[in-house]
This record gives structure tokens, C-alpha cells and sequence, in this order.
């Protein structure tokens, strides 16, 4: 299945993106060879599948992180306007169950945690035993035992879903080609790398059951409602009426890291016109990051490792604005509508997999070789080194405008 594209990409756009295709020629090949592969192998992929009109459950599946599944809930209120009493599972990582833990728009939440993004300290060969061979049987029979008419995975990136959703023997099976495992998909999209948000990829999987793009406009990534216990503990951190700005300073990645000496700068901006900076964080390395920062600017308030995940969302609730590198807390801030400034770099495309909502702005250097697609980036880093703070605080200010 084809899509639409941009009609008249500009010259920058052109150059991104032939240099994505160059970064990621050599995956699209094994891809492409493994599903040649498979398709000879089973015989899949060469039959036509109705979808059943309007489905009466449907299962969505994201095998990303935090940030992955946020994004992936702007889907929830599209499907429920255009297909009314629909019942919506999800199938996701273990680890993003706090994502849509008590979802009013979910109905059942499967759980299983792929190899590759887990981030526990076990070995490779353990986490694959373990996927193989324990989680994956659980699931399938959790999966069959719903009976839903249409699987969605959303993902275009290794790792999706796809084996999971074929062998529970969900009749319709729709996601993108691009990550292997294509044939096994009853209804494969070409994935064709443009620059749109990460939301506008999985939007479009929706064509095939016949959502038209003009309820593009009802997608918003949702959470569930933040609990007065959360209210209170994030109150017990940071007062019933202080105002504060919440920052966020490191990624799941070092190299998207932020340096520290900005985010002091930025703190004393903020301690300087009577505004809280509450540092978040989760971990030892996040802690001596928050630690370096509280130590020198006085007035800062360190939250890393003295939040659960409801009272973390709490806390993003009651903040006038959020700063955030590349993780998960922006597209929280984004998800809830406030406002949120997205310090990214250049490793991947933040025009791509920013947070989704006007609320949200990046901050970046832009370089030449801006985005680079190499996930440690360079040595420099200059995307990140040399964006100042004061660009990062005209943004803000910007924002607190509107």
C-alpha cells in the first residue's frame, strides 16, 4: 500500500533526506532480503484480505518506549469518533505500562517487553531466551483469547509487533514493511521517509480501514487523569501555590545530553525573575547530573529519584513550562498541554519525533550535517554544545507568550 508525499519537498529536505536512505541503506537491504525470504518460505503476502467495516476491536501495538506510546495515544480519540462502542487493546513494552495504565479510551492492556528495547542489565542472549521463550507464549494466548478484528502496528523501526500479531491469528493485520517481518502483515505499507512527525506515519495505517485524513485533526496524545494522590505528592515536593518551571536534563542517551553549564545558566535565569527550577530525573546517572546543577544555583528544587510516574505527571501538570531534552518528559508536557521546550540535537530528526502539539518548540543548533542519524553522534556534538541558553530562554519566553 502506497501513500501520499510531499508534492514539493525543498532543497534541505531533499539532502535529509538522501542522507537518511545512505545512513540506513544497509538495514533496508537485510530487511528487504529477509522478507523475500519469508514470503517464498510461506507463501504470505499474496492474498487479499477484507477488513470487516467498522472493526468491533481493534489492538494497537508499539514496541517503542515512554515517548513512542504517548504518541501512539493520538490515535485512541480518532478511532473512537469514526468507529463509535469500538474496543480499543494496546501491546506494548512492560516498561510504558504507566503510559496507559486506567486509559478511559483503553479497553485491554497486553504486555511484553521485545528484546531489544529492554534496558535491564541482563545479557543479550538472556533478554532473547526469556523473549523467545517465555513472554512471547504468554502473550499470543492473551492476544487470541480477544478475538479482535484488526491489528495496528504502528511502529516503522525495528522492533515491531509483527510475529506476535500473526501467530495470535488476528484475521487483519496492517503495519509498515520497513522493519522486517513484512509479509506477515496482511495489509504492508511502504514507508517512505519525508520529515512529518512520527504521529503523521502512524496516522496513515488508518487508511486501510478507511479513516479519512480529515480526522487528522482529532489525533492528540492523551494520558490518563492525573489522581489526587499524585496532586499530593507532587505538592509535597513543590507547594500548593509556588510557580515553577520543570527541566529535565538528561536523555536515555548521553550524547543528546544538554550541557550541564547551560542548565545552570538557564536555572539562574529563572531563581533571577522569581521562578522555581525543579530538576527531574530518574537514576544515578540523572541524580549527579540534577546534583551538579542544585549545588551551584541556589533556589532549585531536586526531584530526581523522589517521584513515581503519576506524581511526575503531576508535577508537568502544575509547571508554567517545561524544558526537556530527548525523552519522554516532553512529549508527557506536550501530551497534557503545556508548554515544553524540546532541547534536541541532531542524532535523530527533531522535525520527526519531536512532541506532537503547537505547545511544543525545539530548540536546536541547526549544523550542515543536521540531522546526522548517527545515534552517539559526533565528538563535538556541536548540534547541542553550541546551542546557547539564551536561545533556549527566547524560545521559552515565546512560548509563555502565546
Amino acid at each position: 500500500m502506497n501513500r501520499r508525499r510531499p508534492s514539493c519537498p525543498d532543497d534541505q529536505t531533499e539532502r535529509v533526506v538522501r542522507r537518511f536512505e545512505h545512513h540506513y541503506h544497509i538495514q533496508r537491504l537485510a530487511f528487504s532480503a529477509l522478507d523475500r525470504v519469508l514470503s517464498l518460505i510461506t507463501g504470505l503476502g499474496r492474498r487479499h484480505v477484507p477488513v470487516s467495516i467498522p472493526p468491533r476491536r481493534l489492538l494497537l501495538s508499539n514496541a517503542g518506549h515512554f515517548g513512542d506510546v504517548i504518541i501512539t495515544t493520538a490515535l485512541l480519540p480518532v478511532l473512537h469518533r469514526c468507529f463509535p462502542g469500538i474496543e480499543i487493546g494496546i501491546l506494548i513494552g512492560r516498561h510504558a505500562l504507566p503510559v496507559v495504565h486506567n486509559h478511559p479510551l483503553i479497553a485491554q492492556t497486553h504486555l511484553l517487553e521485545h528484546w531489544y528495547v529492554r534496558r535491564d542489565p541482563a545479557s543479550r542472549l538472556q533478554k532473547l531466551g526469556r523473549y523467545g521463550f517465555v513472554d512471547q507464549t504468554r502473550v499470543i494466548r492473551e492476544v487470541a483469547a480477544c478475538k479482535y478484528d484488526v491489528a495496528v502496528d504502528v511502529r516503522a523501526w525495528f522492533p515491531n509487533f509483527s510475529l506476535i500479531l500473526w501467530r495470535a491469528n488476528i484475521p487483519v493485520r496492517i503495519g509498515f514493511d520497513r522493519a522486517g517481518f513484512g509479509p506477515l502483515f496482511t495489509h504492508p505499507f511502504k514507508h517512505h521517509y519525508d520529515r512529518r512527525h512520527e504521529l503523521e506515519y502512524q496516522f496513515e495505517l488508518l487508511q486501510a480501514l478507511g479513516v479519512e485524513p480529515s480526522s487528522f485533526a482529532l489525533a492528540r496524545p492523551s494520558l490518563p487523569p492525573v489522581t489526587p494522590a499524585a496532586n499530593a505528592e507532587a505538592e509535597s515536593l513543590v507547594g500548593a501555590s509556588r510557580r515553577y518551571h520543570v527541566l529535565h536534563m538528561a536523555s536515555s542517551t548521553p550524547s543528546r545530553d544538554w550541557p550541564s553549564a547551560h542548565w545552570q545558566d538557564l536555572a539562574r535565569s529563572l531563581v533571577a525573575r522569581g521562578i522555581t527550577p525543579v530538576l527531574t530525573g530518574r537514576g544515578a546517572r540523572d541524580a549527579t547530573l540534577t546534583a551538579v546543577v542544585v549545588s551551584a544555583v541556589p533556589g532549585c528544587i531536586d526531584a530526581s529519584n523522589r517521584l513515581s510516574w503519576d506524581g511526575l505527571v503531576a508535577l508537568i501538570a502544575g509547571a508554567e513550562l517545561v524544558y526537556s531534552v530527548e525523552t519522554s518528559v516532553g512529549h508527557v508536557a506536550a501530551a497534557m498541554g503545556k508548554s515544553v521546550v524540546a532541547i534536541y540535537g541532531g542524532m535523530a530528526d527533531p522535525m520527526h519525533w519531536k512532541p506532537f502539539g503547537e505547545t511544543a518548540v525545539v530548540a536546536t543548533k541547526l549544523l550542515d550535517c543536521h540531522p546526522c542519524f548517527i545515534k552517539q553522534g559526533c565528538i563535538t556534538r556541536e548540534c547541542l554544545t553550541q546551542l546557547d541558553t539564551d536561545s533556549v530562554i527566547t524560545i521559552a519566553n515565546r512560548l509563555a507568550g502565546k
